[in-house]
């Protein structure tokens, strides 16, 4: 699932999951936010490193509003793919580019390091843009090594603005930041960040529906499930729920009629109908409800009560409960084989996993698995079972007939979700700590890219899962 014990439970909010305090933005109101994309340095700045003291976004009248550095230090041989450089809040309106201002630069040689003369002045960088209420942008910028170093001796930073390439929906991706009130986008192919989505505050679980190019977003602070266009990127539709559901999690039927809402706030289950975008109906289950999945048939549904240990089982075309089970100590999440006939569910307070046959629901086995997992992944493909832990930087491989770890893979930090990409056979690490997708080629086992995003990602999905 995510990572542990971040549900919401009447009105509270439990943070084991984080290892620091973040800044969460509030929402939009008469403010849009922007976000600037630094793209690669060509190999001829390979020699350079500067610091950066402010970006700052310019308006038509002349008024300066800085944004959030998130790379100060810009190393030459460090900046090989794209890297969130700043990000911001600003009023609506016009602006007319932004002022760039450089600390200090230097230039290194086959035999020494050499400081540049850097301009005092901030640095202007045109690019008119407009900044609408409760939208986020993203643009991408470029360095321009030769025209900023003059002869070796002084530095005078040139950049250039671009608005990012047109998102083909068929290879976007998602991923939720509670922090930050967005959905970022992400091209699955390119490995780039191509947009955002703003949203009301702290969304949460995501689901796509791929035929009809539909993202929902679950919204627990206030209730709602927002409905996005995934080809226009906009919010076209909300469902209300009841105040204090807090929906948390989201499952969609095959056929995307029906929408299940997990409302960790009311320890319910909603079913939304997609056309009419209601709640047709709502079922009672454990306390503490914090994930649900569906099998690939859309005929049962798994509920994981993590505070009344028991995972209810709903009969989705009746909109029934057809069962509750107990469990180990908090169940966080679980995954169903390609049969569908072993469901595998983790834990916040046991040191097993349990492997579960959805026919008879009966315990096939415990597997020691340590404390602290809280994400897993079945490749529907492959049968193998994918294990993040909290602290760990690790994913560990799972065989499905033995239950063992047979191999480990070197994710750079802990991963609170994971997700794999059909098309292009890739795993999509949700980094906990830095804010960062990593992606890992499941053929060689290698990191082959990572996408900077604003904050930790909650959730991840995209085009073409599996």
């Amino acid at each position: 699932m995510k990572r542990a014990f971040c549900i919401l439970f009447p009105l509270i909010i439990l943070s084991a999951c984080t290892v620091a305090p973040i800044h969460v933005r509030p929402p939009l109101e008469n403010e849009g936010a922007i976000t600037l994309y630094l793209q690669p340095f060509l190999q001829e700045a390979d020699r350079l490193t500067f610091t950066l003291t402010e970006v700052a976004a310019v308006k038509d009248d002349g008024q300066e509003f800085p944004l959030e550095l998130r790379i100060k230090e810009l190393k030459g041989t460090a900046i090989k793919r794209q890297r969130l450089l700043c990000e911001g809040v600003l009023p609506e309106g016009s602006y007319v580019g932004f002022s760039v201002t450089v600390s200090k630069a230097t230039l290194k040689s086959e035999e020494s390091k050499s400081d540049l003369l850097v301009t005092e002045n901030p640095t202007r960088v045109n690019f008119p843009f407009k900044v609408t209420a409760r939208k986020a942008s993203v643009m991408f910028t470029s360095f321009n090594y030769k025209q900023s170093v003059l002869n070796e001796f002084s530095f005078k930073p040139a950049f250039t603005i671009s608005p990012p390439p047109q998102v083909v929906t068929a290879v976007s991706g998602y991923a939720s930041i509670f922090d930050t009130n967005t959905i970022a986008i992400f091209d699955k192919n390119t490995r780039v960040a191509v947009g955002a989505i703003a949203t009301r505050r702290g969304p949460k679980g995501l689901v796509i529906d791929q035929k009809l190019r539909r993202v929902y977003a679950a919204i627990p602070d206030e209730a709602v499930v927002e409905v996005i266009d995934a080809t226009t990127q906009e919010v076209i539709n909300s469902i209300a729920l009841f105040l204090g559901d807090a929906p948390q999690c989201l499952a969609l039927t095959p056929d995307g009629k029906t929408l299940l809402s997990v409302n960790a706030g009311s320890n319910t289950v909603s079913f939304l109908d997609t056309t009419s975008f209601i709640e047709i109906s709502r079922i009672t289950v454990g306390i503490g409800p914090n994930a649900v999945i569906m099998d690939s048939m859309g005929r049962r549904a798994y509920v994981f009560n993590t505070f009344s240990n028991t995972v209810s089982v709903i009969d989705v075309a009746r909109r029934a409960l057809v069962t509750s089970f107990s469990t180990d100590p908090a169940p966080l999440w679980g995954q169903l084989n390609a049969k569908g006939d072993r469901l595998y569910i983790i834990f916040g307070q046991s040191t097993y996993m349990t492997v579960l046959d959805t026919t008879s629901l009966t315990v096939l086995f415990r597997v020691y698995v340590g404390f602290g997992v809280d994400a897993l992944k079945v490749d529907s493909l492959t049968g193998l079972i994918y294990m993040g832990k909290i602290n760990e930087t690790e994913v560990a491989v799972y065989d499905p007939f033995s239950l063992q770890p047979i191999d480990y893979i070197a994710a750079g930090e802990s991963p609170a979700f994971i997700t794999i990409d059909g098309d292009e056979n890739n795993l999509w690490i949700a980094g906990s700590t830095t804010g960062k997708l990593i992606i890992v080629n499941l053929a060689s086992k290698k990191v082959v890219s990572e996408i900077d995003v604003s904050a930790e990602p909650f959730w991840l999905t995209m085009m073409g899962e599996r």
